[in-house]
This record gives C-alpha cells, sequence and structure tokens, in this order.
C-alpha cells in the first residue's frame, strides 16, 4: 500500500462513505506500519554489531577462516579442523599458539600433521582423573593418524622416528598416532607421563614402557594391547592398573 493507492481510494465515486472511510483507515496503518518496519531495517543497516545478538556479533569480529578451517580472528588459535575435510596431511601455522580442546576431534582423512614453530599448547579440559594431566591426546580421534612431525625451532614440543608427539624435554609422551601400522611401541626412558597417549591404537600388541615412567593413563577400550614390558619385567594389561598410577 502507498500513498498513490490512498488517493485512488479518496476519489472513489458512488462507494458507501462508511466503507470508504474503513479502507482509508486500514490503509493508513498499513502505511505507517511499512514506515517504521523501513526505518528499523535501516536503523540495522547502519549499525548491525549493536543489532544483532552478542554471540553473533562476537563470531563476526573473533573469528576467521583459511583453506575452511576456523581460528581466532589473530590467528593464534585453531578452534576446529572440519572432520569432513578430505586432505591428508595438515600444517599448523607458525602464528598458532594454542590447539582448542577438541579442534581435531572426528578428523578421519588426516595421516600427517605437522606443527609450526610457535604452537605452545593444547588446550585441556581437566576430566577429574588427576591434576597432574596436563596434557591429554589432542588427535585421539584422528583414527588414520600416522605420523605427527614438530618444527625443529619450537622450543615447546618434539617429535621422533616414531611419529610420536612428546613435550621438548622428552618427559611426557602426548600422541602416538592411532593408525600407525606397527605393532610395536617404544617408550624413550625420558619420558615420565604418557597420559592417553595410545588412545585407539588399535594395531598396537606391544609397548616397550621406559625406566622413566611415573603415571600412564590408558582407556578401558584401549586395553587390548597385547603384553607390556617394563624394563626386565612384563605387565599384561591388568597388571598395569595395579601397578601404574592413574591407570585404568
Amino acid at each position: 500500500l502507498n500513498v498513490n493507492f490512498l488517493m485512488c481510494i479518496m476519489k472513489l465515486k458512488g462507494s458507501d462513505p462508511m466503507k470508504k472511510k474503513i479502507i482509508i483507515a486500514v490503509s493508513v496503518v498499513f502505511l505507517v506500519a511499512a514506515l517504521i518496519t523501513g526505518w528499523v531495517f535501516w536503523k540495522i543497516s547502519k549499525n548491525p554489531d549493536k543489532n544483532l545478538p552478542e554471540s553473533v556479533s562476537q563470531n563476526q569480529s573473533d573469528y576467521c577462516t583459511l583453506d575452511g578451517v576456523l581460528f581466532s580472528k589473530d590467528m593464534t588459535e585453531i578452534i576446529s579442523y572440519p572432520p569432513d575435510k578430505e586432505d591428508k596431511e595438515y600444517e599448523i601455522p607458525d602464528s598458532v599458539t594454542t590447539v582448542r580442546h577438541g579442534a581435531f576431534n572426528d578428523v578421519q582423512s588426516l595421516e600427517k600433521i605437522i606443527i609450526g614453530k610457535g604452537l605452545k599448547k593444547f588446550e585441556v579440559i581437566n576430566s577429574g582423573y588427576s591434576p597432574e594431566f596436563e596434557f591429554e591426546n589432542p588427535f585421539d580421534t584422528c583414527d588414520n593418524l600416522k605420523s605427527v612431525t614438530v618444527d625443529k625451532d619450537n622450543p615447546n614440543f618434539c617429535s621422533d622416528g616414531q611419529g610420536a608427539l612428546y613435550t621438548k624435554d622428552m618427559k611426557v609422551l602426548i600422541t602416538v598416532p592411532a593408525g600407525r601400522k606397527s605393532k610395536k611401541f617404544t617408550v624413550p626412558d625420558s619420558v615420565e607421563s604418557a597420559n592417553y597417549s595410545f588412545t585407539n591404537c588399535a594395531e598396537l600388541e606391544v609397548i616397550n614402557i621406559g625406566r622413566g615412567l611415573e603415571n600412564l593413563f590408558i582407556h578401558s577400550y584401549a586395553a587390548d594391547i597385547a603384553a607390556c614390558t617394563l624394563g626386565e619385567y612384563s605387565l599384561t594389561p591388568s597388571d598395569i592398573i595395579d601397578h601404574i598410577p592413574y591407570a585404568i
């Protein structure tokens, strides 16, 4: 409805005066409503961030994407790697300092992850088992991951010839890739903690545990490992539960 329409109504001849008044009144109401609606949309278009919900505004201003991967706006945090992305290799940019908890959940295509020199930490959501769990396996649901490599200039993390991920001092074994085809894995003597490290390692049958290991946590569904050796001592998964702190 518009002004021209109203003018046409006012020029009607021979119509019932009462009907004409009703039509004009309704038309005026619709016209006023249209004007108000137009004004509201104009205000929103001029100030979008102030009129959108806070969460939407934050999403627009605090995040960005690169090759389909979601980052914080300043590219210092990886928020989420798309589970359906088909690339077999991914290199974490040097600008990234933090990998958010669950960022690589259920990513099945990746076979190799390269960690840049800037990464400082993997976010951990403490599960309540122990305050000593400073690290959890950030790639535990990447079932086809075969290796993790780290830029040699990274001061916080390193990798070895087995494709596993460690802290730089080699005291914490963070990730043993689930897609490794080798049936054996040797934990270096320097490693003191290996919590969640062997999750979903379906091919693994034997773990050669170094003499320095103090804390080991294995999910019950990962305890189908045939045998483990601790120095001269042979341990079955059930024995691990009795002899190694924080194991289930």
